[in-house]
């Protein structure tokens, strides 16, 4: 019965966090720019209908691709389209967070 105040502390801040991440339609440019534009293009090729380990070689895994690229698509646009993709990421973490702990 003592776990249920943190988990509603939990269950509040994740939401509060995706509520922060769905607000803004911006994408945050800091340290990473050059790797802003990768995934910019990376969203683009996928939009062309290329596939990573088909069309084009790829250093990292498909799922890297896909994801921005689901952000992208439930963003609606570019704008947003990461911050999206780690909220998608985040929430399946923060499950398995929870379990572990």
């Amino acid at each position: 019965m003592r776990d249920w105040p943190t988990a509603a502390f939990a269950i509040a801040l994740a939401a509060l966090g995706f509520a922060l991440f769905a607000l803004p339609a911006a994408t945050v440019q800091g340290y990473g720019f050059t790797d802003l534009f990768t995934f910019f293009d990376w969203i683009n090729a996928l939009q062309r209908g290329r596939l990573p380990h088909v069309d084009f070689h790829t250093p990292v895994g498909a799922l890297a691709y896909f994801i921005p690229y689901l952000g992208a698509r439930l963003a609606g646009q570019y704008a947003g389209a990461l911050e999206t993709a780690g909220a998608l990421v985040a929430a399946p973490m923060l499950a398995l967070a929870w379990a572990a702990l």
